[in-house]
């Protein structure tokens, strides 16, 4: 049987990476009202404590889980009866309540249709519980050590028998190539219109004692073990812990001196799928890094060129219909914006590179190697050149910071159709508010940022 109880108090990764996606999308929360369903609230915990204050004061939740032990324990710890509620909900069920039938404003689940043997339908039971232009926030996890090592246990003629079929062959994106295209193409399949989907690494670091609890609340989950004789389900969860930890990475920390234990996955986010919308661009999130030396970067840029490569290919469908003057801020040598940017646009773009220099010391001449070097290897007569644009960061009032923009620069930006971001410095909201001024009216600003 499920202990939501224990459950509930050793789900601090679960929590700390479901944060994360709810603070990363808390504008577009924020405005969310209207009747809302949590798929696969288990405890309620973090549908009461995380999910429901982040969305508008007028919102309600139902929080659904397979689970009755869950349910029971969700609305008796957690239930109000005005704004929460807890119900039960096989999400893979062929037979949907007919009062769950078009009711929803908004539906969120996560970490929890990984474990759906059938995830097609149960996209087609979330599509079918949406009203028109409703919309869903969904955290799948792709692919996490976890899954292997179930698999593995399957596989264990002691422990075989007592393993139900619904627990095999889950977690349907665990060995695919390109999870982010096949989720995406589904969607779009059951009739939703993607606005935002990405494929990350979620990476959580701690204590070996939390990385233990995180295993102990997936144990929680796993009620077969239940059935198993007391000795063959303490072997079942020594050698399951045992695997897990295994394949952990164990390191000092800088600070303290503690061992640390990595705990890494790659999760699929999809935001703002809709059943019918019109397009809009959102914001996505990658890794870069920075460097004075063009000679060096790009011996050295592997990295960001693999990551911009998925990032133009997930908005292709996007950029090909932009045209007119197009910027691109932080362009660095230049390389990425030929190879990969300029092509991906309509035919009649023209694009302006930047490289922003941020004055915390002196360092006048990081933009000038950069911009001679790209405008020397890269540029195209009338279609692509580079240009050197400052960003002076002045004055600080409390968290709040202040930035001036080089008058004779900032001409360059206005009436910019398209401002793409690869720069990983700290200033990004204050980029998204210059992009958002009169400067830009009308235009659009897509920010890849880490």
């Amino acid at each position: 049987m499920e202990n939501p109880r224990i459950y509930s108090e050793c789900d601090k990764i679960q929590k700390n990476r479901i944060s994360s996606i709810i603070e990363e999308f808390s504008e577009d929360l924020m405005n969310i009202c209207g009747k809302c369903m949590d798929i696969g609230c288990g405890p309620g915990n973090i549908t009461k404590d995380f999910l429901l204050p982040s969305l508008d004061s007028n919102a309600q939740i139902i929080g659904t889980d397979i689970s009755e032990n869950m349910v029971k324990y969700a609305n008796k710890t957690f239930g109000d009866k005005k704004r929460l509620q807890f119900k039960i909900l096989d999400i893979e069920t062929k037979n949907l309540p007919k009062e769950y039938i078009s009711e929803f404003d908004h539906i969120f689940s996560f970490q929890t249709l990984q474990w759906c043997k059938n995830i097609r339908q149960a996209f087609e039971n979330i599509y079918q519980m949406l009203k028109p232009n409703a919309t869903m926030l969904v955290y799948v996890i792709a692919s996490h050590d976890i899954f292997e090592i179930l698999k593995l246990l399957e596989q264990d003629t002691r422990f075989a028998q007592y393993i139900p079929n619904s627990m095999k062959n889950i977690s349907p994106y665990q060995e695919s190539k390109n999870a982010r295209k096949e989720l995406r193409e589904l969607l779009q399949n059951v009739g939703f219109t993607v606005h935002h989907c990405s494929l990350r690494e979620a990476i959580y670091s701690d204590e070996k004692p939390m990385l233990q609890q995180f295993l102990d609340s997936l144990i929680c989950l796993l009620t077969f073990i239940e059935d198993m004789p007391y000795d063959l389900m303490k072997e079942f969860k020594n050698i399951l812990s045992y695997e897990y930890m295994r394949r952990r990475f164990y390191y000092k920390s800088m600070h303290n001196d503690k061992e640390l234990v990595l705990d890494q996955c790659k999760v699929l986010i999809y935001n703002n799928c809709i059943k019918i919308s019109h397009y809009k661009i959102r914001r996505l999130y990658i890794y870069t890094l920075n460097s004075s030396n063009p000679f060096k970067y790009i011996l050295n840029n592997n990295l960001q060129r693999e990551k911009a490569t998925d990032v133009f290919d997930e908005f292709e469908e996007y950029l090909k219909c932009i045209s007119g003057k197009c910027l691109d801020i932080s362009c660095g040598l230049g390389d990425i914006t030929k190879d990969m940017i300029l092509p991906t646009l309509d035919p009649n773009a023209l694009v302006i590179d930047k490289k922003i220099i941020i004055y915390i010391k002196t360092c006048t001449d990081v933009s000038k190697n950069m911009i001679d070097y790209a405008n020397k290897k890269y540029s195209v007569p009338k279609k692509l050149e580079y240009k050197k644009n400052v960003i002076n960061k002045k004055i600080f009032y409390g968290a709040s910071s202040k930035f001036q923009v080089d008058p004779d620069e900032a001409s360059c930006n206005e009436g910019s159709n398209l401002s793409v971001s690869l720069d990983p410095l700290p200033q990004f909201a204050e980029q998204r508010r210059l992009a958002g001024s009169s400067k830009f009216s009308g235009g659009q600003i897509c920010i890849l940022w880490t």
